[in-house]
Parts: C-alpha cells; structure tokens; sequence
C-alpha cells in the first residue's frame, strides 16, 4: 500500500515538473516571438512538442503566429486551423488565417473563414471590412458595399470603411457617389495621401479635372513618394492642355520606376498623341 502511495505521488510530482517545464518552454518561446527571432521559437516548439503526448493547443497557436511572420503560409493553416477547431473564439487566429489564405489567394477559404468570424460577433468591424475587402476583389462590389456600410454602423468614426466604400462605388461606375465617401473619410483622417489620390482617380473618371489635379496636388505634398501620384496628375494636367506640367509629373514618375507613366510619356511626349486617354480608366488602390 504504502508502495502504490509513493508511486502514486512521485507520479504526481513528475507530472508537476513536466507541466512546469512546458510552461517555461512556451514562455521563452513567447519571449523569442516577442523579439522577432521567430526560426528559434518554432524550433524550441518543435522540441516541446515532441516531448509532449498531449496536444499543447498554446503551442501550435505560437508555431502558427511564427509560421505567420516568416510566411509560410501553409503551415500557418495546418496550425492555427487545430487552434481554430478547438477553440473558435480566439479572434488573432481567425485574423491570421484569412491573411494567410490572402497572401495564397484563395480567397474562397479567406471568406469562409471570415463568414465564421462574423458570426461570432456580427459588430466586428475588422472582420467586416475585412470581408468587404475580399468581396471588392472577386468582383461582389454592392456585397461588398453592405459590409462597409455594416461597419460605418457600427463606428461612423472611422474613415477605413468610407474609403473602401468609395473604392467598390467607383469600381461600380457611381463616381459621385464615391466622391462623397472619399470627402468623407478625408474629413477623418486628414493625413492619409491615398485618400485624397483615390478622390482623385474618381475625378479624373468624371472628367472633373481641377479637381482631379487639386486632390493629386494634396496627395504628393503629404507622400511626394508614390509614382501613382504623379502618373495621375501627369493625365490630369494632360486633359487639362498643360503639357509641359504632363510630361515633368510623368518624368518624375518614370525616375521612380513606373512602368506605366513610361507609357505615357512615349505618348503623350514623345509621339505626340493626343487621344491617348479616352476611354482609358485608371485602377485605384486596393482597398485598406
């Protein structure tokens, strides 16, 4: 009896030790994590893992996140997706399996994978807009609009949604409309060029010129950097006679490495064509 009493607890404590030491193990790999040498934190996992019979859900879910950072994007899936079917309110999991679907494109699975999220808390915007994103780019734009529109419900204070709204409306063809969403999330958020580049682009579809150029002008002084801003001007101030103006944004443009302000500037400067934007429709931005 007293045999069997000590085996019983020497097992107790053997137990103890072990979980004492997974648990330090997965801190110093939450710790290596946290410092971005994600290879070692998955390789001390792998360690614990195989020295583990039980299925240590914290594990997985870290190797997943690593596997997330340095993209691998499949082992991203394998992990978080047992994470996932084990415990279906973890909301970081779920974000990180649709980027991961995102990046692979499949974006089938990034909105089943979305759908479930929504349904967990039909008010999270991220998810929302999220979804809307993808809608926006398998070509669902009014879907898409609902779920903008179900995010600026919930928080009529971000200019995100609004932005993105603009983007599926003039993707639609409704360029007023997406003029109207545009102003609205530059009064959001007076800082971010896109949103006034993308105003822009919507101007520049309705003909509406100056104020194409003037949102292009806002645009570059805020990131004199994006190629996009000046190849667009460079039409703007095309379609607007100004020639000269054209072909220096167009110049700048090309210093910068746009392929597609080369393509103006060969015609619009150098052969000297003059239609060579009608009917040309500019892309914009993916949404945020």
């Amino acid at each position: 009896m007293q045999i069997q009493r000590f085996i019983g607890i020497t097992s107790i404590i053997v137990l103890l030790l072990f979980s004492c030491v997974n648990s330090n193990n997965i801190r110093n790999a939450q710790q290596l994590y946290d410092n971005g040498d994600y290879l070692k934190s998955i390789k001390m996992i792998d360690l614990l893992l195989k020295n583990d019979s039980a299925m240590n859900y914290s594990a997985i879910r870290l190797r997943g996140l690593c596997y997330y950072k340095i993209g691998n994007y499949i082992r991203t899936i394998d992990d978080l997706s047992m994470v996932c079917n084990h415990d279906s309110m973890d909301t970081l999991v779920f974000i990180r399996m649709v980027k991961a679907y995102e990046h692979m494109g499949k974006l089938e699975s990034a909105l089943l994978t979305l759908n479930k999220l929504v349904n967990l808390n039909r008010m999270n915007i991220w998810a929302l807009n999220e979804r809307g994103q993808v809608y926006v780019q398998i070509g669902l734009y009014d879907i898409a609009i609902d779920d903008f529109n179900a995010c600026i419900k919930v928080d009529s204070n971000s200019y995100i949604p609004y932005n993105n709204k603009g983007l599926a409306l003039d993707y639609l063809g409704y360029h007023n409309e997406a003029v109207v969403c545009f102003k609205k999330a530059i009064s959001l958020s007076k800082i971010d060029s896109k949103l006034y580049y993308n105003c822009g682009v919507a101007y520049l579809y309705m003909d509406s010129l100056l104020e194409a150029k003037n949102e292009f002008d806002i645009a570059i002084r805020i990131n004199p950097n994006d190629t996009e801003y000046y190849a667009n001007r460079g039409i703007a101030y095309f379609k607007l006679k100004e020639k000269d103006s054209a072909c220096l944004d167009w110049s700048k443009a090309i210093n910068m490495g746009s392929a597609e302000a080369n393509r103006y500037f060969q015609e619009g400067c150098i052969k000297q064509v003059q239609s060579i934007f009608n009917g040309d429709k500019n892309k914009q931005n993916k949404p945020h």
